[in-house]
């Protein structure tokens, strides 16, 4: 059915000269071949365990084996969820595959066949720096939508690698590439199964490499465990859960949300989360939640969730992520989905103690309650142990003491080093501390280090640390037996500690070339360890060369077989790089970049490889073509004659519109080509690049252009930047370019509104009368309180507009007057927002109680008193006058 659907699909685009419907079409008939291959491999295990019937109306016949025919459904229901992760048609092996699949190929050709057919519109933004968003439209009118602006505007803020939004009157449906994570939120306004309006997420983590995994792993039970309780947004119960461990993915499905404007504020609200998840597993990586779990999987997350015997390990674990996040400078855990502001103070706090010095760290522990420094000390030492153990050993008994000690470890092996000598002698505390960071063998005693099931252990768990073999005892070391033993179980489970052996063990060439195999064997397919390959300790040619050959065709790194010049004009070795990664081409010998063929080859996965072909393949109109056709950039290494061939230029510019930069002077100069390449520019490019100054002045050309890059707008004509749909067009997404805008716009009270709603900062671009003007002062200020700076004096002496201001953003307190910094309740509404403002309060407020509480309550008491700490020299050398400093603290 699926499969189907897609052939429909693509047939509404078939008029469309654009390749991609071609090539789309060629792979329905191996598509339908694997289908009818996955369909019998499924009837051939159906017959293994379909329950043998006398006939249609009797029961099973006696001799039938329940037990044997549900294991027999158990091995099906594996093979059809196994590797679900696609990466090309002849690589399908189940129905779940070919699903998957499918459904990748449907959301690609989504947006061209909408726009080829006529029946949708597409439009692809630039998003962040690196990304991009295509918006795939069937929604008649605004009205009809079920986004509002404030969603657009969640969702032009992200910082994510590439969305994809449909969007139609009655349902939602958004992909979203993180980094190593990825996402679809579904809305819907009627669901199946009554559940009516409805929000679904499905996230899913990438699992497929070695690197960061249980951060990965932590970082989805962080937001299992944010989303597991009642959203935000009121009305809104806490969604159903459903973990599939096959694919690592987990659905949280929001039902009978009460109305529209709920169900935007709860898309909002998510975004919101996705944000702060971007790339906190690289704190979480090195954080262990606690002794007993080792092993995470889907299943494990739920049972630590719904298990009340981890909810106080949980709850810690919970604080200790926005302390993690904080301390690594990660962003900020901070979402409306916090629920305690001791969360938010716990960043605030890490943010403040990883860069104090040792002076300052000791006044703001000293000027805490002794259950707050506890709290704060435990997460400390947690994180950082070196910086913290003196001050723990200051205030508390926690490393003298066996129970908290075992707790510490479990979490941070590394803290066995600080333990009191009585303790860190004790065998269990060094098994729980290397069992969470086996690096911590370094700390133990002489009896652990020579314990060959301490050794072993750390080992078992070394995960990429391949020096941990070193620090075992000498006892173990001189034992051949042993050391054989750990050596092997060292290479077993860590590959790289052959490269560790290959500097000890030269004596013995015949046990050190058995380690070398078997980390060969073992090791992961995307490493890229040349050493891994070893022809010294081989000492046979022949099984040198195809271990080489073996390691090109599952290495990923461009430069691979620079390592082995001995291959460089060898054609399998070489094939077998440029399999894998191209640009290996560089390498290859003279005689191989005139190889014909495998240039042919190389070209088809990365046409830039041109670069390395001979002068001569590189005037192959065919090789050119193939290459510009895979990336269109690889124009500029086009011979000079194939730079003017209209075919092959037009191919490049389907590819990247930018490579009009490299075509030859009279096709810059054709319209028709211009109007291609700004067509099929990438949204991450720019024109100023490639288009020609006299094209710059083209309204329709130019629309083109900023749709596909806002961003161009600044390299537009004067006389367009003078153009006031072209102008409203630009500023109703994109505010911040009213700096390129020109004059007499810039003091057009309409255009200058619907750039300061979108974002207030643009303020400073309009002119002084409009910053003067109060409604468009209090748009910009909804937006961006900060944008106070650049309204007129006498608006920043009015209180009601400071009010506003204070209340999107505390910090704009600073561009308030004296007067007015010292009036309570505007004080106190910007410390509510943020208690940094309090850097800002009038001097005669310092002492008040209130304005203190309001302060601690929004960022902690430490951050409070590392303010007043900074601000207190400045009092004194003011004789009571607070100076403001030039360095804003946001």
């Amino acid at each position: 059915a699926f499969l189907a659907g897609y052939k429909q699909l693509l047939m509404l685009g078939t008029a469309s000269d654009s390749t991609e419907y071609g090539e789309s079409l060629d792979e329905l008939d191996p598509l339908g071949e694997q289908l009818a291959t996955v369909s019998q491999r499924v009837k051939t295990l159906l017959a293994r365990f379909t329950r043998p019937f006398v006939r249609d109306t009797e029961l099973p016949r006696r001799d039938s084996n329940l037990q044997h025919w549900l294991h027999s459904c158990q091995l099906l229901s594996e093979h059809l969820l196994r590797q679900v992760s696609v990466r090309q048609c002849q690589d399908i092996n189940s129905i779940h595959q070919l699903v998957l699949w499918l459904h990748q190929r449907f959301l690609a050709m989504l947006a061209p066949t909408a726009t080829a057919s006529g029946q949708g519109r597409a439009q692809t933004h630039l998003l962040g720096v690196v990304g991009s968003i295509t918006f795939v439209d069937f929604a008649p009118a605004p009205s009809q939508q079920l986004l509002n602006r404030a969603c657009y505007d969640a969702l032009m803020s992200m910082d994510a690698l590439r969305v994809t939004l449909l969007n139609m009157p009655d349902y939602v449906q958004m992909a979203i590439q993180l980094l190593c994570h990825a996402c679809s939120v579904e809305l819907l306004t009627q669901a199946e199964g009554g559940k009516e309006r409805t929000l679904r997420l499905r996230y899913s983590e990438d699992f497929c490499r070695d690197r960061h995994i249980k951060g990965k792993w932590l970082r989805l039970w962080h937001l299992v465990q944010t989303l597991a309780q009642s959203p935000p947004t009121a009305g809104v119960g806490a969604p159903d859960i459903v973990y599939n461990d096959q694919s690592h993915q987990i659905l949280f499905e929001f039902t009978r949300i009460p109305s529209r404007e709920a169900m935007q504020s709860l898309f909002v609200d998510i975004l919101a989360l996705l944000q702060s998840l971007k790339n906190i597993d690289l704190c979480f990586n090195g954080f262990h939640l606690d002794g007993s779990q080792t092993v995470w999987s889907m299943s494990a997350i739920q049972k630590r969730l719904a298990n009340p015997a981890f909810a106080q390990a949980n709850a810690h674990a919970f604080a200790h992520a926005y302390w993690l996040v904080g301390q690594w400078y990660l962003g900020s855990l901070i979402t409306p989905w916090t629920r305690s502001k001791e969360l938010a103070h716990l960043q605030v706090t890490a943010r403040i103690l990883v860069r104090a010095s040792d002076e300052r760290i000791n006044q703001l522990l000293s000027a805490q309650s002794d259950s707050h420094r506890r709290t704060v000390l435990w997460h400390f030492l947690l994180s950082n142990p070196t910086k913290a153990c003196c001050w723990v050993r200051k205030w508390t008994t926690w490393l003298n003491d066996e129970a908290t000690a075992m707790r510490l470890v479990s979490q941070n092996g590394h803290i066995l080093k600080y333990l009191a000598p009585q303790l860190r002698n004790k065998r269990a505390l060094v098994w729980a501390a290397i069992k969470s960071h086996p690096e911590a063998l370094a700390h133990a005693p002489l009896h652990c280090i020579n314990d060959v099931d301490i050794a072993t252990r750390a080992l078992r768990t070394s995960g990429n640390r391949a020096d941990v073999f070193k620090y075992i005892g000498p006892e173990l070391i001189n034992d051949p037996v042993i050391f054989r033993q750990l050596a092997t179980l060292a290479v077993t489970c860590n590959y790289h500690c052959a490269k560790y052996f290959a500097v000890t063990l030269k004596q013995d060439q015949p046990f050190l070339k058995e380690l070398f195999l078997l980390a060969y064997k073992v090791a992961d397919l995307s490493c890229d360890d040349d050493w891994m390959v070893n022809k010294g300790v081989l000492q046979d040619h022949q099984l040198y060369r195809q271990m080489v050959i073996d390691f090109l065709k599952r290495s990923l790194s461009a430069a691979t077989l620079k390592s082995f010049p001995d291959f460089y004009d060898d054609r399998e070795v070489v094939e077998a790089s440029i399999n894998s990664e191209p640009f290996n081409l560089k390498y290859a010998s003279v005689r191989l970049r005139e190889d014909r063929a495998l240039i042919k080859r190389a070209l088809v996965k990365d046409g830039a490889a041109l670069y390395f072909a001979s002068a001569t393949l590189r005037d192959d109109s065919e090789l050119v073509f193939i290459a510009v056709k895979s990336n269109g950039e690889a124009l500029e290494y086009a011979s000079e004659r194939l730079r003017g061939n209209p075919d092959i230029v037009t191919a490049a510019l389907q590819s990247e519109g930018s490579a009009l930069e490299f075509a030859s002077e009279s096709i810059r100069s054709d319209p028709h080509f211009v109007r291609l390449a700004v067509s099929h520019q990438k949204p991450t490019a720019s024109i100023r690049l490639y288009l020609p100054p006299s094209f710059c002045g083209d309204k329709p050309l130019m629309m083109i252009a900023l749709e596909r890059n806002y961003t161009n707008f600044r390299y537009i004509s004067d006389a367009l930047r003078d153009d006031d749909e072209l102008v409203s067009m630009v500023l109703k997404y994109h505010g911040d370019q009213l700096e390129y805008v020109s004059a007499r716009l810039r003091d057009n009270r309409a255009v200058v509104r619907l750039a300061v709603v979108n974002s207030g900062g643009a303020l400073r671009y309009a002119s002084t009368t409009l910053q003067a003007d109060q409604e468009v002062v209090l748009l910009a200020l909804r937006n961006n309180g900060m944008a106070l700076e650049y309204a007129h004096p006498g608006l920043q002496t009015r209180e009601e507009i400071v009010a506003v201001a204070v209340q999107q953003n505390g910090l704009a307190l600073q561009f308030a007057p004296d007067s007015l910094r010292s009036k309570t309740h505007l004080v106190t509404l910007a410390l509510h927002n943020n208690g940094e403002a309090l850097r800002f309060a009038a001097p005669c407020l310092w002492e008040d109680p209130d304005i203190i509480a309001a302060a601690v309550a929004s960022i902690g008491p430490v951050a409070v008193e590392n303010i007043r700490l900074d601000i207190a020299p400045v009092i004194e050398n003011t004789g009571g006058q607070v100076v403001i400093p030039e360095c804003v603290v946001i």
